[in-house]
């Protein structure tokens, strides 16, 4: 976004996202009978959103409401991080903050339990937006405010048989669970950087078999599908 002065007015420029969100890629698919969004979409999505986070980190950024209503698609599917109404850039001096904000489904259970927080808590918000990708359900809800708030902070996920039965690969589905992610522990759960290299690593791999699926004849180099 870019601000003009024109007179005695102030003008935002604002990029315009014509493919929609990833809320709306979502519901298609769940509208659809549930058929599965293609992996390589998935991890593709996440890795362009680990880079968002880690620009925004590098600079004591925290997004803090991270959901799939946030995520604006541009041309060719590329992934646009928006809506920064209650970012919190913290200075050298804050370390975590502790205010209460956020879309309940995705808030972590620090931010739930009123602790302190930082980053961590946004890498919580990619988990259940990966989890949400994957099984095209959220992996926390309740028939209250409270039961959901509980399970969020106990770290339960509703539905595991869901993610488990998407019939995506196991590297993909990981991200999304306790070990990873979603890990209940702010200092135990994934951080971006190790993230974007768990993307990374996982492309080459998957560009590794296309090139032996097709007897090396794949026209370029490995290194070009690192995301």
């Amino acid at each position: 976004m870019r601000e003009l002065e024109h007179g005695v007015h102030l003008c935002m420029l604002m990029e315009f996202a014509p493919n929609g969100t990833v809320a709306d890629v979502v519901a298609k698919h769940v509208a659809d009978g549930k058929a599965p969004i293609d992996g390589a979409r998935i991890w593709r999505w996440i890795a362009e959103l680990a880079g968002a986070l880690h620009y925004l980190h590098a600079r004591r950024i925290l997004h803090r409401d991270l959901k799939t209503d946030n995520l604006f698609l541009g041309d060719e599917d590329a992934l646009k991080l928006g809506d920064f109404g209650i970012a919190r850039e913290m200075s050298h001096e804050t370390q975590k903050v502790m205010t209460v904000v956020g879309t309940p489904y995705y808030m972590a259970p620090e931010v739930i339990n009123s602790d302190e927080y930082a980053e961590p808590a946004d890498c919580w918000a990619v988990g259940v937006i990966c989890y949400e990708l994957l099984a095209l359900e959220r992996p926390f809800d309740g028939a209250t405010f409270a039961s959901l708030m509980m399970k969020i902070a106990r770290g339960n996920v509703a539905n595991t048989a869901a993610l488990d039965a998407s019939g995506h690969p196991a590297p993909l589905r990981w991200l999304a669970s306790k070990d990873a992610l979603l890990h209940p522990d702010a200092d135990e759960r994934m951080t971006i950087p190790a993230l974007i290299e768990h993307c990374a690593i996982e492309s080459l791999a998957r560009a590794s078999a296309r090139e032996v699926g097709s007897g090396g004849r794949g026209g370029g180099s490995i290194m070009s599908a690192v995301v």
